[in-house]
């Protein structure tokens, strides 16, 4: 589950760590810059996606007897962004939560593997997979893509950290908790990629209307 303390070995935390900063770098050297920085409001849209994950993860909440916990956002930031900037905006917001809350940096950029960079590429590769085989409309694209791509990152995230917990001999979320977290991901990314794909098409980096919508048959 999403929280800022994890009691990992010292060797995992390292190969973590050194995992989500090769991504990094990778993103960072290979993201399109240049684009970003021509067109005024895709900055605006990396501001505005880095409070949105900043709201998030402000808004952390406990269910029952589990550990403090928070949405992730990160199927919005993927969509809307793309995997590189969503990857770099994303984990920039983690690293800084978590050092703030007194989390060590290496330890933070550990959690920053789990919690970024493995729903960036769970959610990225869900999409692939629709753009080649789902259908093409706009309700496939909310549905598979923001309600049931963010539920699956959140399962995803929660199931690993339980397991990493486990494995110290820890006490890991029920499953009733990763249900409701997968849940209220899943509902919260569906319905912000609704309304984006609706008013905002053009904002969202993996919406293509000539996929997604289809031009209509002309009438005989």
């Amino acid at each position: 589950m999403p929280s800022p303390h994890l009691p990992l070995p010292s060797d995992w935390t390292l190969a973590l760590a050194s995992l989500a900063g090769l991504a990094l770098l990778t993103a960072a050297l290979s993201a399109s810059w240049k684009a970003i920085l021509a067109a005024p409001w895709r900055v605006h849209l990396l501001f505005g996606a880095a409070l949105l994950l900043g709201a998030l993860r402000l808004a952390s909440f406990r269910l029952g007897a589990s550990p403090e916990v928070h949405l992730l956002g990160v199927t919005v930031a993927s969509l809307l962004l793309g995997p590189r900037f969503a990857l770099l905006v994303a984990s920039a917001v983690e690293i800084v939560w978590l050092l703030v809350a007194g989390v060590p940096w290496l330890e933070a950029s550990a959690v920053t593997a789990l919690e970024v960079l493995l729903p960036v590429t769970i959610i990225w590769a869900l999409f692939s997979l629709l753009l080649r085989h789902g259908p093409r409309n706009h309700f496939a694209f909310t549905l598979l893509g923001g309600f049931a791509g963010g539920a699956t990152t959140m399962a995803a995230v929660c199931l690993v950290e339980s397991a990493l917990i486990r494995a110290q001999g820890g006490q890991a979320v029920s499953f009733e908790v990763v249900a409701l977290l997968s849940y209220a991901e899943g509902f919260v990314s569906g319905a912000l990629l609704a309304v984006l794909a609706v008013y905002f098409p053009h904002w969202l980096k993996a919406y293509d209307d000539r996929h997604f919508e289809p031009p209509a048959s002309t009438p005989p």
